[in-house]
Parts: C-alpha cells; sequence; structure tokens
C-alpha cells in the first residue's frame, strides 16, 4: 500500500513536472492542462484501485 501512494505522488509531480511543455506544444489555454491533471490522476486512481485485488 505504501509503494502504491509513493507510486501516486511520483506520477503525479511527474504530469505535474511536464505539464507545461505539454501545453506549449498543444497551445492550450490555462485551463486545460488542469483538465489533464484532473484526468490523468482520476485514471490513475481509478485502476489502482481496481488493480489492488488483482495483485498478489
Amino acid at each position: 500500500m505504501i509503494l502504491a501512494a509513493l507510486l501516486d505522488m511520483i506520477d503525479g509531480s511527474i504530469v505535474n513536472t511536464a505539464l507545461p511543455s505539454i501545453g506549449k506544444g498543444l497551445k492550450a489555454t490555462p485551463a486545460e492542462p488542469q483538465w489533464t491533471v484532473s484526468a490523468y490522476m482520476l485514471g490513475f486512481a481509478a485502476t489502482l484501485i481496481i488493480a489492488g485485488p488483482v495483485g498478489p
């Protein structure tokens, strides 16, 4: 469980670090990168919840 929480924090920081480059490359408005982070974190959290019982 601790490893999953650590992985979640690391992935969130990677997305937040890459966000300015993504926004410039796509010529996004300031609100669109925020939606990108929210969608990524929601998808990642859902995957952790679903995959948790499957793991050993």
